[in-house]
């Protein structure tokens, strides 16, 4: 579900993931665990 996400077609959006180091990055995944669209892997 992901890769089909990630190759849809998309609006134009402004990003700050690339601002405070790896924080951007780290609240997206944890976005799309919350919101379903990943799943976490379990220990």
């Amino acid at each position: 579900k992901v890769t089909e996400i990630l190759r849809s077609k998309m609006d134009d959006s402004l990003s700050t993931i690339h601002v405070e180091r790896d924080r951007g990055i780290n609240n997206l995944i944890l976005s799309a665990i919350l919101l379903r669209i990943a799943t976490a892997k379990l220990e």
